[in-house]
């Protein structure tokens, strides 16, 4: 899911389909922020679920 803040709870922009591309900028505290292309949205991403870990 693609969250408008780093906070887990924070409201869903879009939800990512397994092997959509998310271009990752930074990676801080388990959480991935970036560019979900697709949706054209820059969000929060949980690390975990893109496989990464800071």
């Amino acid at each position: 899911m693609l969250r408008e803040t780093r906070i887990v709870d924070s409201p869903v922009m879009a939800t990512l389909a397994k092997g959509e591309t998310f271009e990752l900028l930074d990676v801080t505290g388990g959480v991935a922020w970036g560019v979900a292309t697709a949706h054209g949205l820059v969000g929060y991403v949980d690390a975990v679920a893109l496989g990464i870990v800071d």
